[in-house]
């Protein structure tokens, strides 16, 4: 599985990496975000410096990301929520406190996308079975 470092501090930001059948590849949370447009501009550069505070302080307060900014969206497998706005991205912890950005999407009503939560529980299933067995590789930030 590959993964691509997005920022790194104290905890490090990573985001899943699809990799198609003709060889390409796309890093799934970042081009969902790429596709929603101007009209959430400034929610996605709000999103982006979320991915920097968590980076520099976790969730520690009091300069962390805050509970209103992520939070669950998911118990069993727990995944988490970045929020600007109307814009989600969706994640995982792993211990250390990696956030595993999976993919994106707008909130379209009062619980998270029942789709993009299962999206988000596919990659984080498949990411624990590419570390047990030891199949992960980090792609240096663009």
């Amino acid at each position: 599985m590959l993964l691509q470092k997005i920022e790194g501090n104290k905890y490090l930001v990573v985001a899943y990496v699809e990799e198609a059948a003709d060889g390409d590849e796309s890093i799934v949370a970042l081009d969902d975000l790429r596709s929603l447009g101007q009209k959430y501009s400034g929610s996605i550069k709000g999103i982006i410096s979320l991915f920097k505070i968590y980076a520099k302080y976790g969730r520690m307060q009091p300069d962390g990301v805050t509970q209103s900014h992520m939070h669950h969206a998911n118990y069993e497998p727990d995944i988490l929520e970045f929020i600007k706005g109307k814009v989600r991205v969706f994640c995982f912890v792993d211990k250390g406190g990696m956030v595993v950005l999976t993919n994106s999407g707008l909130k379209k009503g009062q619980k998270a996308s029942s789709k993009d939560v299962s999206k988000a529980i596919k990659v984080f299933r498949k990411y624990h079975s590419a570390k047990l067995a030891g199949d992960i590789e980090f792609l240096e930030k663009e």
